[in-house]
């Protein structure tokens, strides 16, 4: 009887194992995927622009966050990088 429970308790951990590497990896986000700032509408990305101006960059993630129904991830770095971009720099 203790050579059944040894096979079973290995299958049971085989089980999760293989689950584990099949679904975990697909919580893993590599990349964020937004809509730029500059294809939002003109009043919305206006409003971003003078935010981020004004070092508001918190009230800017906000109106992003309205405008797309985004989360706080996707929306802070739609604003970063639109900030970097206001800033000349490349992105």
């Amino acid at each position: 009887m203790g050579v059944k429970w040894l096979i079973l308790i290995s299958l049971l951990a085989l089980l999760v194992f293989a689950l584990g590497a099949r679904f975990g990896n697909s919580r893993r986000v590599d990349a964020v995927a937004f809509v730029p700032v500059r294809d939002l509408a003109d009043d919305v990305r206006v409003s971003i622009e003078r935010d981020l101006a004004s070092g508001l960059k918190v009230r800017a993630i906000k109106t992003y966050r309205r405008a797309t129904g985004a989360g706080l991830v996707p929306a802070k770095t739609a604003v970063d990088v639109h900030e970097r971009k206001l800033d000349g720099g490349a992105a």
